[in-house]
């Protein structure tokens, strides 16, 4: 195989290799690839995207795209683009990547057919280069083998019967096109083995249904409708609106919700301050319940924004205006849910009690999870345990906290929560304590979450969303003998959580103070103090449960401050 660096003009040629130059975006049109310079806008460079995007508007169905190991997201949409044009696409199993961020992104985005390791990558591609649907029939009788109208008409009334959709008027390439590409996928190589596939397999039969109904939907896709949207028709809903009624848009076959954001956006631009006192309602239907559930989440992966509208065009897809808690799409509100899946989750002090429960408990929820510590081999054993990220790290040292959060975008390109737990206790009588026991505690739980959260809070105020979850405790409610350290350290924490909250909500960032108490955690034998079994005390699991559901809430609101008690503890 000819490997060589690509070039403006250079037309594709099959078995070679073609290696983007640097700093250059590459779109392959009519056979040839064009190169244009990367832009200077001070954005991350994907060239992966446009790049796939270009190829689905080239070869159609007979477009491949495969995701190995990398950094970030670039790729995402381009694969989005190839299946919806009714291309293949694959990506590298997460566990076999040295670099999971790309293809966990592509998988998040409901785009991917196959996972694999790059070794079974190669093989698959072997054999689909000789399916009929992407090795095009040499003659027509091959072709009608493969998905006669016979076979056609019988799956059409399998997925009448088994969705109550009736797709006897829908193109009939697009659903030829469609059939051909499930057999590819499931390894059929006829129409009538197929139909019996099937009849016996209700998740194919859905998977096929869903396939149909994949459309290519964006921000703002024809721009000029928008347009006339704004300068029409919204003016003319506002002149005959009675006084007090709500303005009312029903968005049919609206797919994963662009198109109804579009809307609500553009009449929010159209009212300018006069929204904040109209009530709104857009409603979304679809008969593609993934579509809705994509839709109501109110979270796209990572929208593309060449249609977007020029006020907002150069806006991270997070800051894009939405409207106000009135609107609704698909019956749900328009709202940014705190959907945990695939969220990014950075847990200072997770190796060990409360930050390891913590850690256990988003992963569960699917997020993707990042711990520090300071013990590298309890680092290690939580990190095999739990199949989270360790980062070794003394949150109090301020290199450390900056070198997390570089490890933390390059592993994962992103960040949506930062659990502020890393924090420890000397407790001596005030005649007894020395300074050095004193600035130790502090360093770590009052510098060291500052640190955290500093860093946190220029990745949030740049996306215009983010949560900041501190671990307190219920000492800082109050005093208690030998408390001197902690006990103040607690108090500035609380402190320190009313000032950023107060500074950072205007970016869209929760700021939240949850206060355990009654916990049994291995807290107090490293502080040098006992702790008896008792069945009728907290476990950190219980504070993670909390953590977990203040983070769900959706994003219009949030809690500021949650004290956790156990119901009736015996001392």
């Amino acid at each position: 195989m000819g490997v060589l660096e690509a070039s403006n003009g250079l037309k594709v040629e099959p078995d070679h290799l073609y290696v983007i130059p640097r700093n250059t975006h590459m779109s392959m049109v009519r056979g040839v690839l064009t190169l244009t310079p990367r832009g200077t806008a001070p954005i991350p460079h994907m060239p992966i995207d446009p790049f796939m995007r270009s190829l689905a508007a080239e070869q159609r169905s007979r477009a491949i795209g495969v995701i190995l190991s990398g950094n970030a997201s670039d790729g995402a949409l381009g694969m989005m683009a190839i299946k919806a044009a009714g291309g293949i696409t694959f990506a590298q199993s997460p566990e076999t990547s040295k670099h999971d961020g790309m293809p966990r992104s592509a998988i998040a985005a409901g785009c991917v057919d196959f996972v694999l390791s790059s070794r079974e990558i190669g093989k698959e591609l072997g054999r689909l280069g000789k399916h009929p649907y992407i090795h095009p029939a040499q003659s027509p009788a091959e072709g009608e083998a493969a998905a006669t109208q016979e076979g056609v008409n019988r799956i059409l009334a399998l997925l009448w019967k088994g969705t109550g959709v009736d797709f006897a008027q829908y193109k009939s390439n697009t659903i030829r096109r469609r059939i051909l590409r499930r057999m590819a996928l499931r390894r059929v190589e006829n129409v009538d083995a197929y139909v019996d596939k099937l009849r016996s397999d209700s998740t194919e039969l859905h998977a096929l249904y869903e396939d149909i109904l994949i459309n290519v939907t964006e921000f703002f896709r024809d721009p000029e409708t928008f347009d006339a949207l704004k300068k029409t028709v919204f003016p003319k809903i506002v002149a005959n609106r009675q006084n007090g009624a709500p303005i009312r848009i029903w968005v049919p076959g609206c797919s994963s919700g662009e198109e109804v954001y579009s809307v609500a956006i553009t009449l929010l631009e159209f009212l300018e301050e006069k929204s904040h006192d109209t009530g709104i309602q857009i409603f979304g239907t679809d008969i593609s319940e993934i579509a809705l559930e994509k839709a109501r989440s109110g979270r796209n992966q990572k929208p593309e924004t060449r249609n977007q509208k020029p006020e907002t065009r150069n806006q991270k897809p997070e800051t894009l205006p939405l409207p106000p808690a009135s609107c609704s799409a698909a019956a749900p509100a328009i709202l940014l849910r705190m959907d945990l899946k695939n969220a990014v989750a950075l847990i200072t002090g997770g190796s060990a009690g409360i930050g390891r429960s913590i850690a256990e408990t988003l992963k569960a929820a699917g997020a993707r999870v990042a711990i520090t510590g300071r013990d590298q081999a309890r680092l290690a054993e939580a990190a095999r345990t739990l199949g989270v990220h360790p980062i070794r790290a003394d949150v109090s040292n301020e290199q450390d906290v900056e070198r997390t959060y570089r490890e933390v975008h390059e592993k994962f390109g992103d960040l949506d929560i930062l659990v502020n737990n890393a924090g420890f206790g000397v407790f001596k009588n005030l005649v007894d304590f020395d300074r050095a026991s004193f600035d130790a505690v502090f360093a770590t739980n009052v510098t060291g979450a500052m640190l955290m959260a500093r860093e946190a809070a220029k990745v949030f105020i740049h996306r215009n969303r983010g949560n900041i979850v501190n671990i307190s405790s219920t000492a800082g409610l109050r005093g208690a003998a030998k408390g001197t350290a902690y006990y103040a350290s607690k108090f500035a924490l609380r402190g320190m959580t009313e000032c950023w909250r107060a500074e950072l909500r205007k970016y869209n960032v929760r700021v939240m103070l949850v206060n355990p108490s009654e916990v049994l955690t291995d807290f107090f034998q490293a502080a040098g103090l006992t702790q008896k079994a008792n069945e009728t005390k907290l476990r950190g699991v219980e504070i993670a449960h909390a953590v977990k559901t203040i983070l769900e809430m959706d994003d219009r609101g949030f809690t500021p401050e949650l004290s956790v008690f156990a119901t009736n503890p015996a001392d």
